[in-house]
């Protein structure tokens, strides 16, 4: 397995989804900011960005499964496992863009409610968000290799449930929840360093299982 070979199969997800996502790109970019006003929460955008680019991320599979690109991927000249990490670095790209459109939204809207972020409060928010994409990745992956996604489809609703919880942490990490700024709250080094190190280690985990249970797939 090559990273050239990784690269090309990242772009070829990228391809396979670019005719049928542009209406959840959209719903993305008009929702995260318009919840987050209407929560009063710039930095939720952050997260409800996040949280949607992890629908996108598992719409390569949807793709595969409709049109058989399993058929295509067994005649490419590369190694299952470059397949699998090739979705795993098309899901970071998505998270990269996301988080990209999320800051821009949460800094302008901070401006706007005259809220702005700290320093420590965007480190804080920024690798939450990575935290919560990784998670989402690295607990639906394993079941869309193992079984493709039509019969795994349950695990696409796992980001919804991540939404809540995500803008819940936010919230909290941040101080800036209804009840007030939250006594004792961990610092903003030991959250970025917990949710670098968690999400990183679930993705390599997921990943892992990924490939062992891509293998043994019956197709």
């Amino acid at each position: 397995m090559t990273s050239s070979a990784v690269l090309r199969l990242a772009r070829l997800d990228v391809r396979s989804v670019a005719p049928y996502r542009n209406a959840q790109v959209l719903l993305m970019v008009i929702l995260a900011p318009l919840l987050a006003a209407i929560w009063g929460e710039p930095a939720s955008a952050l997260v409800m960005a996040v949280v949607f680019a992890t629908f996108l991320a598992a719409y390569p599979f949807a793709v595969a499964d409709k049109n058989d690109l399993d058929t295509l991927y067994g005649m490419l000249p590369v190694a299952r496992r470059a397949v699998v990490v090739g979705r795993l670095v098309f899901s970071l790209g998505l998270f990269a863009a996301a988080l990209a459109y999320g800051g821009v939204a949460t800094a302008a809207l901070a401006t706007l409610m005259h809220r702005p972020l700290t320093a420590e409060d965007a480190v804080m928010v920024v690798t939450i968000s990575f935290a919560i994409f990784a998670l989402m990745a690295a607990l639906q992956f394993p079941f869309y290799w193992a079984f493709g996604y039509t019969k795994a489809r349950a695990a696409s609703f796992v980001p919804l449930f991540a939404l809540a919880f995500g803008v819940g942490v936010v919230s909290i990490a941040t101080g800036q929840d209804p009840t007030g700024t939250f006594p004792g709250a961990p610092s903003a080094a030991l959250v970025a360093a917990v949710s670098l190190i968690g999400g990183t280690v679930a993705l390599a985990v997921s990943t892992a299982l990924s490939v062992r249970l891509d293998a043994r797939r019956v197709r």
